[in-house]
């Protein structure tokens, strides 16, 4: 994906999944697009690594091969100003990623920016211990003049294995507010029924089978109180999870549409009275940022980035040691008894989607971020969505 150059454009070479991938990095990227002037920045888009399994297994080598070919092409013919990785922090992404990383410097030489678009504990203490494979990974890693992380916590870390803090920066996922300005409903009261959304890939680490406790539990103790369950997204855990549910499937309880998009995704906004994210470990989800532009009430777990920006005033906070279908279930009616709570935690919602992750705001600091990387000069702004911390 080439977007057209102007005189004074910034040639930047990124990379990241195929664009038609179902996931959030795509979406991430899709916005970044979109809405970053080609006066400012001309895009050279490279999809790199497997597509989505879509490809059989055999086919996958195959693919890694071809991304190193297009992305070597690509750097020798646009000569960018900056290159922009989006790995996640995980073993799968990793070797490719660092191959690209290795061929910028021995080819091009330009300035790379590392976007850590997913974190996995095991990499991320691989490289913090003194170990061959990690110091390995961390070697090639410090090769990328910047690093962009999606928690305070990731920092941390990687300030613990010894990347400089100067070129580290804390900074955040998007949405396009505006399109998340729903119809106003008509006020819910507690006598109405409930609807409540998951929107995720169906993963056992997204919490989908505590989710399917969870409805379960309230059919047991509030047989008499309504609730609909919107279960939306595809993933390896589909089947299983709608062959438990069936019963409540049938009885009009829960409804498994599988992935939506556009008017479909944005009808199960607008339908939703709370929003559930039940997760084990997340970088920053690009559905909370959604959910928070359609003024809906979270349950959450607190993980990755979402111990930082979510409080009360965004909605129940359900801690890891404490997940289960009845600790979801309870947070769910408290909820739907306290309609005055879910009113103002709706408001706040959309007020901290509109002033911290809209596009117009991110992507402009992306922008910046670009121009400070091509001039080879640290960073020196920092404000409530990039925030460096020091070595203290």
């Amino acid at each position: 994906m080439k977007i057209p150059p102007t005189k004074w454009s910034l040639q930047v070479l990124i990379t990241g999944p195929d664009l038609h991938d179902k996931g959030g990095v795509a979406n991430y990227l899709l916005e970044l697009l979109n809405h970053i002037s080609s006066d400012q920045v001309c895009y050279t888009y490279i999809p790199v690594g497997r597509r989505s399994g879509r490809s059989p297994v055999w086919r996958r080598p195959i693919e890694y091969v071809e991304s190193i070919f297009r992305f070597s092409f690509a750097l020798k013919k646009t000569k960018p100003a900056v290159v922009h990785l989006n790995p996640s922090l995980s073993w799968r992404s990793l070797p490719l990623n660092l191959i690209l990383l290795t061929l910028t410097k021995l080819v091009g030489k330009q300035p790379v920016l590392i976007f850590f678009r997913g974190w996995y504990k095991e990499v991320a203490d691989a490289i913090t211990r003194d170990n061959l494979i990690g110091n390995l990974v961390k070697r090639v890693l410090k090769q990328a003049d910047y690093y962009l992380v999606l928690s305070r916590k990731f920092l941390l870390i990687l300030l613990k294995a010894g990347f400089p803090s100067e070129h580290i920066m804390v900074s955040t996922v998007m949405v396009d507010v505006a399109s998340y300005q729903l119809p106003e409903r008509k006020s819910p009261t507690p006598e109405k029924t409930l609807h409540v959304l998951f929107l995720s890939s169906l993963l056992r680490d997204k919490g989908v089978f505590e989710l399917a406790d969870s409805i379960e539990w309230w059919q047991k103790n509030y047989p008499d109180t309504k609730a609909i369950f919107t279960i939306a997204g595809n993933g390896s855990e589909y089947h299983q999870l709608q062959t438990r549910l069936n019963p409540q499937i049938e009885a009009g309880m829960v409804y498994m549409p599988g992935d939506v998009r556009g008017e479909a995704k944005m009808q199960c906004y607008y339908e939703a009275d709370v929003f559930v994210f039940p997760s084990y470990h997340e970088g920053f989800p690009n559905v909370v940022v959604e959910a928070l532009a359609a003024g809906l009430p979270l349950i959450y777990t607190p993980v990755g980035a979402l111990d930082e920006i979510l409080g009360p005033e965004n909605g129940t906070r359900v801690e890891l040691t404490d997940l289960s279908g009845e600790s979801l279930g309870r947070a769910m009616y408290d909820l739907y008894r306290d309609l005055p709570r879910r009113q103002a935690i709706s408001l706040a919602n959309r007020k901290l989607a509109q002033e911290r992750y809209d596009v117009g705001i991110v992507c402009a600091q992306m922008v910046d971020i670009y121009q400070r990387i091509s001039e080879m000069e640290p960073p020196t702004f920092y404000d409530a969505d990039f925030v460096k911390l020091d070595n203290n």
